[in-house]
């Protein structure tokens, strides 16, 4: 059997679900099945065929995905046909993956807050953590309707790690500092925040 291979062509991918195309098209001989496969994701992507095997002609979606932060770059990515009769075919393509770190974490968030000392609950409240061009790995925390910042925070999805640096609030001579954790599959964040002669907190922040 003599058959070719298409496929997506070079593409970003921005998170949520993105479909392509794959095509196998027939030519001549004897047909036979031909199975699909996919080999280059990254850590954090995930993909699947809609249907992985079938007789030349024939058309399927390779359904893209996510489960985690994917560090960006270009990713070359290569679908592999092979037919028992006809030997293996393929078609390579580049995945590009721009999102920092910072703009995968951003959004709104439920904070539950607690002295770090003793666990005794300060408050519930709802924060919004934004993003800027000029700092693509740092979010900026908005409390509930908040138009300046409350605080930011540098993110590091490669090592899940928050740091706060020592900063003041517009119009306060109160300096606080912090550090934390993120919860990247997930979209959590747990950090302590020392405030200059106040009790530390503890923030736990989940998407509602």
């Amino acid at each position: 059997m003599v058959y070719t291979i298409s496929g997506p062509k070079d593409t970003v991918y921005a998170y949520g679900a993105l479909d392509q195309a794959v095509n196998v098209t027939y030519t001549s001989g004897d047909k036979s099945s031909v199975q699909l496969s996919l080999g280059g994701l990254p850590k954090g992507l995930n993909a699947r065929f809609a249907d992985s095997a079938g007789t030349p002609g024939f058309e399927t979606l390779l359904r893209f995905s996510h489960d985690d932060y994917i560090a960006p770059g270009t990713y070359p990515l290569t679908i592999n046909a092979q037919a028992a009769n006809a030997g293996t075919q393929s078609v390579s393509f580049n995945m590009s993956i721009r999102l920092s770190c910072a703009a995968f974490m951003a959004g709104g968030y439920s904070a539950a807050v607690t002295y770090a000392s003793s666990g005794e609950q300060f408050n519930n409240t709802k924060y919004t953590a934004l993003t800027k061009e000029d700092k693509p790995n740092r979010l900026y925390f908005y409390e509930r309707n908040n138009t300046e910042a409350d605080f930011y925070g540098d993110l590091d999805c490669s090592t899940g790690t928050l740091t706060i640096p020592a900063q003041s609030k517009p119009g306060s001579s109160l300096q606080y500092s912090g550090s934390g954790t993120l919860a990247t599959k997930t979209h959590g964040m747990t950090f302590t925040l020392l405030t200059e002669g106040l009790p530390t907190l503890k923030f736990v922040l989940t998407r509602p």
